[in-house]
C-alpha cells in the first residue's frame, strides 16, 4: 500500500473521529443510551459509595460487580481525566474507537481482499454503518449514544482476527490470549468473537489446509482461557448463585423485564426475516454460487463464510434449549441463555466480506469499473455525509442508519444545534444544584445518572438485577404490581412511603394534587 494510500486512510477516519468529537463537546446525558444510563451510575457509585441510597440496583455494588469490569474501569480512568464528567469522558472514548474501528476493520479488510485498497476502504466504510438486529443488538458505530461495551468489542476485534493471517507462531498465540481479553469488554459479545475465531482457525486448517497443528489450537485455547479470566473470576464470585428465593416469582419478574421471545428460538429466528437482512442474505447466497461454479480458492472463501455464519447463528440459538433442559434436569436457575442468544449479531459479519470478494471478482472481470471504483467510494461517502445532515431522507439504504449515521452531522454542527442543551438536561442540572444527594426521584431512569440521584420502580434499572439480585428483582416486582393499579391519590403515598420526595415527568397526571416547584419547557419538577 502506497504512502498516499495511508494518508487517506489516517485522514478519513481521523476526521469522522474529531467531527464527532467536536459535534459532542459540552453534550448532556440526554445523548447517551440507555445502556450507558446504567452503566455511568456504576461507576458514580464506585467513585462515591455514598450515592443512590434507595435506588432500583446502584445503591449496593454488589448488585453489580459482576458487570463489565474492564469497560468501567477505563471509562472511570477517563472521566477523572476530564474531571468527572462521563459525558465528556465518553466522548473521548468514542473519538478513540472511531479510529480504532476503521483502522482496524480496514487492516483486516486489506489482508483478506487479496490486499486490494479500494475495495477493502469500502468495506471497511460499510462496516461503520448502524444495523439494528434483532435481541436489540445493534453492529456499528455513530454518535455518542453508541459508545457502549459491545462497540468497544467490536471495533477492536479486527485486530485479533489479523493476527490469525500471520505466519509468526508466538502472533497466532497473541491472537488467542487477544480474543480472550477483549471478551472482558463485553463477554456475550466476546463469547461471539471467540466462536468466530476458533471456527475461523478450524476453516484455515481444514478447508485452507494450512499446517496448523492441534497442539497450536490448544495452545492458543489456553490463552483464550488466560486472557478471559478476569470477568470469568469476576463474574461467578459476584453473581448470587444460592437457590434461595420463589423460582416462580423469578420467572414472572424476569419475564415482566426481559420480552418473552428471547427464549423463543423460533419467534428470536423469525426476526431475521425482514427485509432489511436481505442486504447480508443475498450476497452470501450469490458469493456461494460464484465458488460453487469456479471451484478453487472462491469455494473455499464461499464455504469458510457461509459456515461462519451458521455457526453463528446455530450455537448461540441452542444455547435456549440447552439452559431450559438443565434447568428442568438439575433444578437449577441458570440464566444466561437470554443473553448468549444475543451473540446471533455477529452472523451479520461475514456478509461484508461476501461483499468484498463479490466487489473484487466484478472488478476483475470488468477493468473498467476497477478505473471507476475509487470514484464510487468518494461519491458513497459524499451521500453519506449529506445523509447525516438531513438530506436525501426517503432514499432506501442512503437514508437507513448504515449509511446516514455513518458520520458527524456537518450541518448541525454549523449552525450550533449541536450544541444545545435540552429540556432534559437542563432539568437535571437544576436537581443536582437544588436537592439533597440522599434524595429519591420518581423519574426516567436516565435521570439516574444525569442528576446522581436515586431512581426507583423503573424497569432499565431492574435489568441488571437478573444476574445480579435475583431477590431483589422479585422485590422490584411486586413494588411495580402493586403500584401501577393504584389512583393517584395513592401513588403518591406510595412513593412517600418509600422515601421518594421528587417527580420528574412531562405528562400532566399530578397538576391536580401537586404544584411544580420546577419547569423546563415541558418537563415538570413536582415534590412530594
Amino acid at each position: 500500500m502506497i504512502r498516499k494510500q495511508w494518508v487517506l486512510i489516517l485522514a478519513f477516519n481521523a476526521l469522522i473521529a474529531v467531527g464527532f468529537y467536536v459535534s459532542n463537546l459540552g453534550a448532556g446525558y440526554e445523548r447517551l443510551s440507555s445502556d450507558l444510563h446504567n452503566i455511568v451510575p456504576m461507576c458514580q457509585k464506585f467513585d462515591d459509595v455514598s450515592l443512590f441510597k434507595g435506588d432500583v440496583f446502584a445503591g449496593d455494588t454488589a448488585n453489580f460487580k459482576y458487570y463489565t469490569p474492564f469497560f468501567i474501569t477505563k471509562l472511570r480512568a477517563l472521566a477523572w481525566i476530564n474531571g468527572g464528567d462521563y459525558v465528556a469522558a465518553i466522548n473521548m472514548w468514542l473519538a478513540g474507537m472511531h479510529l480504532l474501528f476503521g483502522l482496524g476493520w480496514f487492516l483486516l479488510a486489506f489482508r483478506l481482499l487479496n490486499k486490494q485498497f479500494w475495495p477493502a476502504f469500502f468495506i471497511s466504510i460499510l462496516l461503520r454503518g448502524i444495523v439494528w438486529l434483532p435481541g436489540s443488538e445493534i453492529w456499528g458505530i455513530s454518535n455518542i449514544w453508541s459508545l457502549m461495551p459491545r462497540t468497544v468489542y467490536i471495533g477492536l476485534l479486527p485486530f485479533a482476527l489479523l493476527l490469525l493471517f500471520t505466519d509468526n507462531k508466538r502472533w497466532i498465540l497473541l491472537g488467542g490470549f487477544l480474543i480472550g481479553l477483549l471478551f472482558n469488554f463485553h463477554p456475550i459479545t466476546g463469547l461471539g468473537g471467540i466462536l468466530l475465531y476458533y471456527t475461523l482457525l478450524f476453516c484455515l486448517k481444514w478447508i485452507f489446509k494450512q499446517n496448523i497443528s492441534w497442539f497450536s489450537i490448544l495452545l492458543q485455547f489456553m490463552f483464550t482461557i488466560l486472557g478471559m479470566l478476569p470477568f470469568v473470576i469476576t463474574y461467578f464470585g459476584k453473581t448470587e448463585l444460592a437457590m434461595d428465593y420463589n423460582i416462580q416469582e423469578y420467572q414472572e419478574a424476569f419475564s415482566a423485564r426481559i420480552p418473552s421471545y428471547f427464549l423463543d428460538t423460533q419467534r428470536f429466528l423469525a426476526k431475521w426475516m425482514q427485509a432489511k437482512f436481505l442486504f447480508y442474505m443475498l450476497p452470501l447466497v450469490m458469493y456461494l454460487l460464484y465458488g460453487w461454479l469456479l471451484k478453487g480458492v472462491h469455494l473455499k472463501r464461499a464455504l469458510t463464510i457461509c459456515l461462519l455464519t451458521l455457526v453463528l447463528i446455530v450455537f448461540p440459538t441452542l444455547s435456549v434449549p440447552i439452559e431450559q433442559w438443565l434447568n428442568d434436569t438439575l433444578g437449577s436457575n441458570l440464566r444466561m441463555a437470554f443473553q448468549l442468544i444475543r451473540i446471533q449479531k455477529l452472523a451479520v459479519l461475514p456478509a461484508y466480506f461476501a461483499i468484498g470478494f463479490l466487489l473484487l471478482q466484478v472488478t476483475s472481470h470488468f477493468r473498467s469499473l476497477k478505473k471507476w471504483l475509487p470514484l464510487g467510494v468518494f461519491f458513497y461517502v459524499i451521500l453519506g455525509v449529506v445523509s447525516a445532515s438531513g438530506g436525501l431522507k426517503s432514499i432506501p439504504f442512503i437514508s437507513d442508519d448504515i449509511t446516514k449515521e455513518i458520520y458527524p452531522d456537518v450541518k448541525s454542527i454549523a449552525d450550533g444545534s449541536a450544541y444545545m442543551r435540552s429540556d432534559f438536561d437542563k432539568m437535571s442540572v437544576f436537581v443536582q444544584n437544588n436537592t439533597s444527594k440522599d434524595a429519591i426521584l420518581y423519574a426516567s431512569f436516565m435521570y439516574r445518572s444525569s442528576t446522581k440521584r436515586a431512581v426507583v420502580l423503573d424497569k432499565k434499572g431492574a435489568s441488571i438485577l437478573i444476574e445480579g439480585n435475583p431477590k431483589k428483582l422479585i422485590a422490584w416486582h411486586k413494588e411495580r404490581k402493586e403500584f401501577q393499579p393504584l389512583s393517584i391519590e395513592e401513588q403518591l403515598l406510595f412513593l412517600k412511603q418509600k422515601g421518594v420526595k421528587y417527580i420528574i415527568t412531562e405528562e400532566d397526571e399530578y397538576t391536580a394534587w401537586l404544584v411544580p416547584i420546577h419547569k423546563e419547557g415541558n418537563v415538570k419538577l413536582y415534590r412530594i
